[in-house]
């Protein structure tokens, strides 16, 4: 049984829950690993409990005393020497499934608890603010800064304004210089103030520990306040680790010189429910038959269902996976007032079983908002043995994006081997040959969104459309009513002339539920208009929210059934490292915003080729197939078949068409396949003109 420690105690900081740790440790002091501790993690993620594995020679000791007595007693604390993969299995649950009062309690806590958290953070800015103004030398520079601030928000809003007088996304000319010359102000003006900041740092260095520690102390205060309300620790946990994530986001985003803060969150009745599985040295692995049997310690956190333990097919079709993978999860909802657990039982849909060899270490129970209704699923994290790489095969080399063909298709990916596959591609379904387009027996290839699958995108975009129009006119039919009636404009609290200013459907449709039960004297003709508004309005909503949630999880199942298929068939796959985040940024105020790069960007959501490329990095290494990345540079530009560079060919010529015109021997080439095959000969470093990767 672990020593049981109050939270308070000087080695409960020690608690290191198993998702959360970002440090290793090696054997050191007590002394050593609180200091180490508390520099990585001064916020203190512990629970009242220290069953960190690891800690059985000190847990040994009388008392805390005892431990403070002995700050060199060695300390073993390793962590987790596991070298498998980790592998996160999604279920869906049934769509009329639902959190209850103690899980939407859960939700609701862990929601305060990030406002909390941001609202100690702004105050911790603040003050830190109010420190440097102290300093003369600094507050000079930061009052610059401020000025050049202000002048750029200015020059941004009129550059807004100018956009909509004249119906364009181009910026005027002397407005683009301005704003030009307005931001190199601004970066001169930060590294001045960075420098002053930086001189003066080693004399305010103590008031910043001290004001540190303060807000670390008030964070600390949190954990009592919300775990006595009744939230589970491992939500404790989960929250932070987020929101000091976050944190590191917006430092990275800051030093790249864009704007970042931490913001509110609005409730909205969605959020993650966790639980951890902690497991202490010489306890067994948490197997699914493990959690599902009676003398199970983690029978009061998780119980998988039934169907968890039960032996599936090695090829189960599909129709019989409803069947077969139906069940209820038990899992921990936090405590009651009275500091009882609480527990619920969730049915699920497993689509494939959990590995009987597994050791399961986190669950979570996700609640999504789809429209106006909540859906709930699962993610399970397993632990498996690393397989055994595989040495035989081809090779298969990938090149991504998305480019729309002449049959309305959007091509998602491109590849090339370096022989036919191990055996022909069959997937069973004539929905994958629209997807998967194979050439030369396997050995290249494509994979494409289908038209079908577009003209589901264009067609919410004219539903949009119609909403939007509809809206308009609800809309001036509600103020026209209300200044026909002011008792009515009374009793729902709604100044008439602010209602043109409204923008969301939703606001307008709870004032019309609040309008339908109110007497009957103040009811009219517009308040039925209002209210089959209302209803169509709410089913072109949920219709299109419904579809598009449809539409993307059939193509992230695509692309699992896809990678899983190359990984059985190849020996080795060959992927870039493109970021495509850059390509999704919109561009700055004053920069045109092109028709080509709005299209685009929406194009990105729906292909969403980085997920392909995750797809096959996944199904690879769960197979023991050898993964090589190469950098993306040039493998484009350069023609895999006389290795003329074309880079300084204009971005045009490449997005125009998929084909691009060779001046040295006199042929078109298809771009994308061009990319896989220099991808493809970097592997055995023999491309002509590559660059190095």
């Amino acid at each position: 049984m672990p020593y049981l420690l109050s939270p308070n105690a000087p080695l409960a900081k020690l608690y290191l829950e198993h998702q959360q740790a970002s440090i290793t440790f090696e054997r050191m002091t007590v002394g050593e690993a609180i200091t180490e501790w508390e520099r990585f993690q001064p916020e203190g993620t512990y629970a009242a409990r220290a069953d960190m594995q690891g800690l059985k020679e000190v847990a040994d000791a009388p008392d805390d005393r005892a431990r403070e007595r002995k700050p060199d007693k060695e300390c073993p604390m390793k962590r987790s020497t596991f070298d498998g993969e980790a592998i996160v299995y999604r279920y869906g649950c049934p769509h009329w499934a639902d959190l209850d009062e103690a899980g939407l309690g859960q939700l609701r806590l862990a929601h305060n608890l990030w406002n909390e958290l941001v609202a100690g953070e702004l105050q911790h800015e603040e003050t830190v603010r109010q420190l440097w103004a102290q300093r003369p030398e600094v507050s000079e520079t930061l009052a610059v800064v401020t000025v050049a601030e202000e002048a750029l928000t200015k020059l941004l809003e009129r550059t807004k304004s100018e956009h909509v007088k004249d119906r364009s996304t181009r910026t005027r000319v002397e407005t683009k210089s301005a704003v030009a010359e307005a931001r190199r102000e601004l970066r001169e003006a930060r590294a001045v103030a960075k420098a002053a900041k930086k001189s003066a740092y080693a004399e305010m260095e103590p008031l910043f520990a001290e004001v540190k520690q303060a807000q670390r102390d008030v964070q600390r205060a949190l954990y009592g306040t919300y775990t006595g309300q009744g939230l589970y620790w491992a939500m404790w946990n989960e929250v932070l680790q987020r929101f000091q994530t976050t944190l590191q986001t917006i430092a990275t985003q800051r030093r790249a010189g864009r704007p970042a803060t931490v913001r509110f969150h609005r409730w909205t009745g969605e959020g993650t429910l966790t639980v951890q599985l902690q497991r202490q040295t010489g306890d067994p692995a948490r197997t699914p038959s493990m959690l599902l049997s009676p003398e199970s310690k983690w029978k009061n956190v998780f119980v998988p269902p039934e169907c968890a333990r039960e032996e599936w097919p090695e090829r189960c079709r599909p129709a019989a996976r409803p069947n077969r993978g139906r069940g209820n999860i038990r899992i921990r909802m936090g405590q009651d007032e009275q500091g009882a657990a609480q527990f619920a039982e969730i049915p699920v849909q497993m689509h494939r079983p959990l590995p009987s060899n597994g050791d399961i270490t986190l669950v979570r129970l996700t609640r999504k908002r789809i429209a106006g209704q909540y859906r709930l699923y699962f993610t399970i994290t397993v632990r498996t043995e690393r397989p055994a790489e595989r040495s035989e095969g081809h090779a298969i080399a990938w090149n991504f994006g998305w480019r729309r063909l002449e049959d309305g298709s959007v091509r998602v990916g491109t590849f090339e081997a370096s022989g036919t596959p191990a055996e022909p591609f069959s997937f069973g379904s004539p929905m994958f040959d629209e997807l998967v387009r194979l050439r030369d027996a396997g050995r290249s290839g494509e994979v494409v969104i289908p038209a079908s699958w577009i003209e589901v995108i264009d067609k919410q975009e004219t539903i949009a459309s119609l909403r939007s129009t509809s809206f308009d006119e609800a809309r001036a039919v509600f103020a026209t009513a209300l200044v026909a009636s002011p008792e009515l404009a009374e009793a729902l609290g709604v100044v008439p002339g602010d209602v043109s200013k409204w923008r969301s459907p939703s606001r307008l449709a709870a004032a019309v539920l609040r309008w339908r039960d109110l007497d009957d004297s103040l009811k009219g003709d517009a308040l039925t208009r209002l209210e089959a508004w209302r209803r169509q309005d709410r089913h072109l909503w949920e219709w299109v929210a419904n579809e598009r949630n449809q539409l993307l999880a059939r193509r992230r199942d695509v692309y699992r059934v896809i990678a899983a298929a190359v990984s059985d068939r190849f020996g080795t796959v060959v992927l870039d490292d493109a970021d495509y985040r850059a390509l999704a940024r919109r561009p700055v105020p004053e920069e045109e915003d092109a028709e080509m790069a709005r299209r685009s960007r929406a194009m990105r959501v729906l292909v969403a080729p980085g997920e392909l490329r995750d797809a096959l990095n996944q199904a690879a290494k769960r197979r023991g197939v050898p993964v090589d990345v190469h950098s993306a540079a040039g493998l484009t530009s350069i023609h895999e078949t006389c290795g003329s560079d074309l880079s300084e060919r204009s971005s045009a010529d490449f997005a125009g068409s998929t084909r691009v015109w060779c001046a040295t021997c006199e042929k078109s080439f298809d771009q994308d396949s061009n990319a896989a095959k220099n991808l493809l000969a970097r592997l055995v470093g023999n491309e002509p003109g590559a660059k190095a990767g």
